[in-house]
């Protein structure tokens, strides 16, 4: 994961320090990371996340919640919270920044192109845009 930070270059200035960006800043990491693994695994902490995610009720909550915090500027309900939340998984964000980026990646017909936007995008909106998300915007 934290090998794929390196090849991040971003130039969305205006989303960057907003939720809207960290979930596609990390989302991809756990990703990309993914993608290069046998069976495309994920680590322990996204496959708990996923698990919590199937229960209908609890992904219709982060769902809302996440839409209401997606423009935001604090983070503390979905990234770096291990420990210090209550009423959901920790690090959600990084969960659900791994779905919007699966997602922009499986809808893309350019694989490669789509790896390339998805590290050095100037616009994370077009991402979530183009994912199966866009009803988060």
């Amino acid at each position: 994961h934290e090998l794929m930070h390196f090849q991040q270059s971003y130039s969305d200035c205006e989303n960057s320090e907003l939720l809207l960006g960290k979930l596609i800043e990390e989302g991809v990491c756990d990703f990309l990371v993914s993608l290069l693994t046998e069976n495309n695994q994920v680590s322990p902490g996204v496959q708990r996340n996923l698990d919590y995610l199937q229960i209908d009720s609890n992904y219709t909550f982060v769902m809302l919640e996440l839409k209401r915090d997606i423009y935001s500027p604090d983070l503390s309900k979905w990234m770096h919270n291990g420990g210090a939340i209550t009423d959901r998984p920790s690090n959600l964000g990084y969960t659900m920044g791994f779905l919007i980026c699966k997602s922009f990646y499986e809808n893309s017909t350019n694989k490669k192109q789509a790896i390339f936007e998805l590290l050095n995008t100037n616009n994370f909106k077009k991402i979530i845009e183009a994912s199966d998300f866009k009803e988060l915007l």
